[in-house]
């Protein structure tokens, strides 16, 4: 549910299945910024295959920052 108000709310036209949404980084508008919106692995438990992707994507969208919108490149 959460994933599926978050692509609601944005207007994402984004995949479903976390292995395929995580492939890219969307970014979003918030006020006048645009935010970068990336997913996951749950990190609850390492029943799957992507739990150790879950440090990798972090830092991958860790390094990002939010751009402003008037100034995008």
């Amino acid at each position: 549910m959460p994933f599926a108000s978050l692509c609601e709310i944005f207007g994402l036209d984004a995949p479903k299945k976390v292995a395929e949404f995580r492939k890219r980084i969307w970014w979003v508008r918030v006020g006048t910024m645009e935010v970068p919106l990336s997913g996951t692995y749950f990190p609850g438990n390492d029943r799957h295959e992507g739990f150790s992707a879950i440090g990798p994507d972090i830092a991958r969208l860790l390094a990002l920052n939010p751009r402003d919108i008037d100034r995008r490149p």
